[in-house]
Parts: structure tokens; sequence; C-alpha cells
């Protein structure tokens, strides 16, 4: 046996264990019966409105999104801390005719220096980092408030992306939030969820107050050389209340809608930031301790969700391989369909290897069938077309993912 063709049965072997132990397990647990998102009822506290503060940073959003906005979050907070980054109106206006605090800084400074100049005023318990264009459901803090005991330090919502436009893009990246769902409820079995997502998160105060108004996080550098100023803030956010030993949870029917991106380019180059920022996490997480600090199901989802696209990478890099050897020497051009056909079966028969990959491969493609089903019973509504252009969002974030481990050095 060639040696290119051994080492495409190894590693495709290796990556469809993988892939099945990811699919399966996070598909049985995040169906799974009883409480998900809740913390200790002995250790719940009485939260209410009056525990909550709003901060919303705003730049260059659109008008009419950002009054719905505020009129979604006004009734379920006592107190709204808008943040405008360097753009006076139509915001102050807006904000004047909701009754909520408005901050105008003078330069565009990022959404990290907008959050911190925000925290300064907060004084309640809890604070809502939320995007400009995130519309709640009117009981959507309760159902976080409710999740909150002495054990957890930040709730996340579930977000959920608008899709009346028809839009492939919006159907790309509803399937993606889905698929995050699934995997956040298998995830919420041990107590701490993988990222709050920055588009309407909580957190307690006092638990984050001083790590937000840092210098570390204000003005966050890549490797600690390059500043950054595109994001990253929730996934940093996340393993700071980790690392300061407190949980992360997620309550599920928390409900917030938010805008998806206008079209592929837009979302190809949202997932490469969001890519980057968390491979950069990833690594992170590795030397900070925050792997220490969180339980061992938490480590192995990040490790399997970070090692399923270099596998396939890698497979796909020894497919191409094998196709060009066996090209090159038959002077035949062979499809690859039938790439293990032509030059396993020769081998199969005293190899055990190539029934090892066979039925590995055939397990793996079983049990992402599994997993799109179990992210299918998450979609609310038009399930067709999500699962259908969630095909090409799924492709689009494995070539972003790949693209970023190269490259997540970058801004």
């Amino acid at each position: 046996m060639h040696l290119d063709f051994l080492i495409l049965i190894i590693v495709g072997t290796l990556s469809s264990l993988v892939s099945i132990l990811y699919y399966t397990m996070n598909s049985y647990l995040s169906k799974r019966r009883g409480r998900l998102q809740e913390g200790n009822d002995q250790g719940r506290e009485n939260l209410t409105k009056s525990d909550v503060t709003a901060v919303i940073p705003v730049y260059n959003e659109n008008p009419e999104l950002f009054k719905a906005s505020l009129g979604a979050i006004s009734d379920q907070v006592s107190h709204i801390i808008v943040i405008s980054d360097g753009i006076k109106e139509p915001y102050g206006s807006i904000c004047e005719a909701a009754g909520a605090e408005f901050i105008l800084k003078n330069n565009r400074e990022g959404k990290r220096s907008s959050l911190a100049l925000g925290m300064e005023r907060v004084r309640t318990k809890i604070v809502v980092f939320m995007d400009a264009d995130a519309i709640p459901d009117g009981n959507a803090v309760e159902q976080i408030l409710k999740t909150y005991d002495r054990d957890t330090g930040g709730v996340g919502s579930n977000i959920y992306m608008e899709t009346s436009d028809g839009k492939m893009v919006s159907y790309a990246s509803e399937f993606l939030e889905r698929s995050k769902e699934t995997v956040q409820r298998a995830m919420s079995r041990f107590g701490n969820i993988m990222i709050l997502d920055g588009s309407f998160a909580s957190y307690r105060s006092d638990v984050v107050k001083d790590y937000v108004q840092s210098d570390e996080f204000r003005n966050y550098r890549i490797g600690g050389k390059i500043p950054y100023y595109g994001g990253g803030d929730d996934t940093s956010l996340t393993a700071f209340v980790i690392r300061s030993g407190y949980k992360v949870r997620k309550a599920f029917d928390a409900h917030v809608v938010t805008m998806p991106k206008r079209n592929l380019t837009a979302f190809a180059r949202q997932n490469l930031r969001w890519s980057r920022t968390a491979w950069r996490t990833f690594f992170q997480n590795i030397r900070n301790g925050t792997f220490r600090k969180s339980n061992k199901f938490y480590v192995l989802e990040q490790f399997l969700t970070f090692s399923i696209p270099v596998l396939f990478l890698a497979v796909l890099l020894f497919r191409g391989i094998t196709f060009i050897d066996i090209t090159m020497r038959r002077g035949l051009i062979i499809p690859d369909p039938f790439l293990f056909i032509t030059h396993g079966l020769t081998h199969a028969i005293t190899n055990p290897y190539y029934y090892t990959y066979m039925i590995t491969s055939t397990g793996s493609t079983l049990s992402s069938f599994l997993f799109l089903t179990t992210v299918a019973e998450n979609t609310l509504k038009e399930r067709l077309k999500i699962i259908g252009y969630g095909s090409i969002g799924a492709a689009i974030l494995f070539l972003t993912s790949v693209y970023a481990l190269f490259t997540f050095r970058r801004p």
C-alpha cells in the first residue's frame, strides 16, 4: 500500500471518529429531558428588572432598528445607557424620546471602549450588553434572571436571525445559530457554554466591572502587540467569567432576534472575523487557565470543535495527493467517488485499515444526519429553506475557519 493512501486512511478514520463523537454526543445531550438552563434552586436570587441595566453601543445603525431595539428593552430593565461612537444624531433624539441615557464619544474608539464607558455608569446587580439591532422578546430579561443562582456569573440569550427578507444569507445565518444552540444545549448540562453571544448577554456587574474597565479589555491587542477593534468582547468576557470561578449559562427561552448580513460576502467576512477571534481565544484559554477552571466536558467540547476543521482539511489534502498519485501512475483520470474502489480494493483483502475507514466514514455520515435532525427540531419555521441554505453557510464557515487558523494573528 502506498504511504499517501495509508495516511489518508488513518487521518480519515480519526476524523470520522471525532465527527461521530461530536455529532452523536451533542445530539443526544441536547435532546435529553430535564432542565437545561436553570441554576441551583436553593441558590436562586429574586432578581427583578430593577436589578438590570442595559448598555447599548451604537455606531452607524439603522435608526428604525435602533428605535425598535430601545422599545423592546425599555420595559424590561430599570435603566438604559446608550454610548454612541462619534455620531450624535439621530441616536440622541431617539434616546431622549425613549427615556434612555445618551453618551456621545467624540471619536470612534470601538465597541470595547463603549462598553467600558457604559459600565462606569452601571449601579445595578446585573448588566445586559446588547447590540443596537437586537430585538428581545417581551420576557427575555425575565427568562435570563430566572437562570441566575449564586454560582452563575453570566447568562446568555437564544439568538434568532431575521429571515423575513427571504435571502439565502439570512437562512444560512439562522442555520448556524441553530447549530450553535444544539451544541450549547448539550454544554448547558454541565454548567458552562462556549460563548455568551455579544448580541444580547448579561453578567453580574460586580464580577465583570473591573475587567471591562481594565486596559486589557478596553485596548485589546493581538499577541499583546497589534491593536484590535473588531470585537471579540463576548469571547473575552465569557472566558473571564469562567476563570473567575463562575458558571456561564444560557436561557434558551429568552428569544432575541437580530439582523443578518446583507450578502454572502459580508457573511463570509463576519465569519472570518469570528473564526479568528475563536482561534485566538482557544489558544489563550489553554494558556491563561480558563480550561483549568472549567469542567472536563467544556474542555472536550472545545477540543472537538476546533479539531474537526483541521482533520477534515487533512482528509481533503491527502485525498488530493492520492488522486494525483493514481492519475500519474495509471495515466487515468479517476473520478473521486471511485478513488477507494479503484485503489483501495486492491489492498482491502489484506489490509483491515481500509475496512475500518469505510465503517467509521459511514458512521460519521449517519451521525451528521442525526445532528442535522436535531438542528431541524430547534428550528421554529421554514425548516427546509434553513437546512438547505445552511449547507452553504456551513461550507463558508469551514473555509473561513481553516483560513483563520493560519491567519489568526491578523486583525
